[in-house]
């Protein structure tokens, strides 16, 4: 594999970030609708309302959906009665493999792509997933434009699939899902923030496949598997070059900070 992901300059960067926020103070609605979805257990609560204020700072006419991973029955009551525009949904663990359990390894984060292709399936629009741990920093046409032209966005990592599969998700992905084996030699896609373009065809078949692979123990949840050797975004990647995404899009961050968990 000798194609590359795009790293624009600093310099145009900060000068589409100045643009954006001119925009923004200017009350220049985007043109494209955005849906933006996001999830935490009681774990995360305190994250979770920091970035609820900053989408509603910053995409404040853009819906956004919440799941309730485990929350505490307090928290959920506090979310519906003090953002009266959120739409908080439980998710139905019952309906799922067990390792789906958020309170066990995180439940392997198999509960995101499963989300994500149903919400995707239920609103026929652009949505992006942010972690509860997430903050916007500014209004994201940047990423709207980039899904309306790649039909996918996620921030790249440093480190390579090689370095956080399990050897058995590696051994699924190869013979199961027919994933080239060089593209294990790849830098993973971080999916602490996903962006998907319902019109593209190949990131709908990115969704199909991901949520495929997290219904499947043998591929996201292998006996001895933990987040010590095996990451879900693994999986994500995998799919995503395999089907040419993830090459042309921005590595930057693009109007938000992750990993800006307060709890």
């Amino acid at each position: 594999m000798n194609k590359n992901t795009k790293r624009p300059r600093r310099f145009i960067m900060q000068v589409y970030n100045l643009v954006d926020k001119i925009k923004f103070h200017l009350k220049i609605k985007p043109k494209r609708e955005l849906l933006i979805i996001s999830g935490a257990d009681s774990s995360h609560f305190k994250s979770l309302l920091q970035f609820i204020d900053s989408v509603l700072k910053y995409e404040g006419t853009s819906p956004l959906i919440v799941y309730d991973l485990g929350l505490k029955e307090e928290e959920s009551t506090f979310l519906k009665n003090n953002f009266p525009k959120v739409i908080v949904r439980k998710f139905e663990y019952d309906r799922y493999p067990s390792y789906f359990n958020v309170k066990i390894d995180a439940g392997k984060a198999a509960w995101k792509p499963v989300i994500m292709h149903d919400v995707l399936m239920e609103f026929n629009k652009s949505i992006v997933w942010f972690d509860a741990g997430c903050i916007i920093t500014q209004p994201l046409y940047r990423i709207r434009r980039v899904i309306h032209k790649h039909g996918y966005y996620s921030p790249v990592a440093k480190d390579t699939i090689n370095e956080w599969i399990h050897p058995e998700t590696r051994s699924y992905l190869i013979k199961k899902c027919n994933i080239d084996r060089n593209i294990f030699d790849l830098r993973i896609l971080a999916s602490t923030v996903v962006g998907i373009n319902p019109c593209n065809h190949k990131t709908l078949k990115l969704m199909e496949n991901w949520k495929a692979c997290a219904m499947t123990k043998e591929c996201t949840a292998p006996e001895g598997s933990s987040k010590k050797n095996n990451r879900y975004q693994t999986i994500l990647a995998a799919h995503a070059y395999n089907l040419g995404l993830g090459y042309d899009i921005p590595q930057r961050r693009l109007g938000f900070l992750n990993h800006r968990d307060i709890d």
